[in-house]
């Protein structure tokens, strides 16, 4: 009997219980509707649930996505409407996500971008409106 083991990077948010889990039980927990339940799925980072959880309507569920780093879904929710998941995407530091992120309406996001470092986003943000964005430029790297 095949089993999935969680990746470690998930393991501090998900319930011992589901480190390990048969295929019986991964099918069990893909075709419940409870947010708790797909973010596990989504966390065994399987590309045939992340598909179908990169549009769901919760943004926990996305913010498990976004948590993979695969490029396929950083590339969709770096459009994404919750503010929260464009900050996950920016931390994972895609040069492509950080030439939209940096020009992003929600202010954290902008600074995520800052810490970054890249210097041609670190040109534009040194003139944000926001002083937390200008102090995160300045932040020494």
């Amino acid at each position: 009997m095949k089993k999935y083991k969680l990746r470690d990077k998930y393991k501090s948010y998900i319930s011992y219980d589901y480190w390990t889990v048969t295929e019986e039980e991964l099918q069990k927990l893909r075709e419940s509707n409870d947010s708790s339940d797909k973010c596990i799925v989504a966390s065994f980072e399987q590309e045939k649930d992340l598909d179908r959880l990169v549009h769901d309507k919760d943004p926990k569920v996305r913010s498990y996505v976004a948590f993979t780093g695969k490029d396929k879904y950083l590339s969709i929710l770096v459009n994404d409407s919750n503010e929260k998941i464009r900050e996950i995407v920016a931390h994972q530091g895609r040069d492509e996500d950080l030439d939209i992120l940096v020009h992003d309406p929600d202010w954290k996001v902008r600074a995520i971008v800052a810490e970054c470092g890249r210097d041609k986003d670190l040109d534009i943000l040194v003139k944000d409106k926001v002083a937390s964005v200008r102090k995160a430029v300045a932040e020494p790297r």
